[in-house]
């Protein structure tokens, strides 16, 4: 840059047009969460990754564009190419790995029984269902939950467990006895 009285260099390349991020929600999930990114020059992106990992998207104009979070990926920035450059989010999105139940203590029992669900990856978890009815629960831990057998479960039901990064269902059914 120069003026009449000085003369200014950058000590990078500026190139009019790169892209910029300037926010993406949600900021947490996991494979197959939608995410919404804004920011500028988002008209022409090529890829778009998070923590390196290239994901499906489609552009909403100039300021917005959606993608999914691809399977594989880990938490790291999120990173929109187009012809213009590459840019990172400066913010991480926390990616969580989806659920697994490994095994459910006791395997049978009446209604208002509090079943013991073991796994792995329960935190954060928002619903656990029998056969798709809603029950009470209290995570215990990243790979403990306890559970009430809600009323109207069936005689044989699956126990599904949903966190914001997906879902998974028991091996075995739970009976009613």
């Amino acid at each position: 840059v120069t003026n009449s009285v000085s003369v200014a260099i950058s000590a990078s390349n500026f190139v009019v047009g790169s892209p910029m991020i300037t926010s993406f929600a949600p900021s947490t999930g996991g494979s197959g969460t939608l995410v919404t990114i804004t920011g500028d020059n988002l008209g022409s992106v090529e890829t778009v990754a998070f923590n390196g990992v290239t994901a499906s998207f489609s552009s909403l104009g100039s300021k917005t564009l959606t993608s999914t979070v691809p399977s594989g990926a880990t938490t790291g920035p999120i990173t929109v190419t187009t012809s213009q450059g590459t840019v990172a989010s400066e913010t991480d999105m926390i990616l969580f790995p989806p659920p697994a139940i490994t095994a459910m203590a006791p395997s049978q029992g009446a209604i208002g029984t509090l079943v013991t669900i073991t796994g792995s990856h329960f935190t954060p978890t928002t619903s656990v269902r029998f056969s798709g009815i809603e029950a009470y629960f209290t995570v215990v831990s990243d790979t403990q939950i306890t559970s009430t057998v809600p009323v109207g479960t069936p005689t044989f039901s699956r126990i599904t467990v949903i966190t914001p990064s997906g879902y998974t269902s028991s091996p075995t059914y739970f009976r009613i006895k």
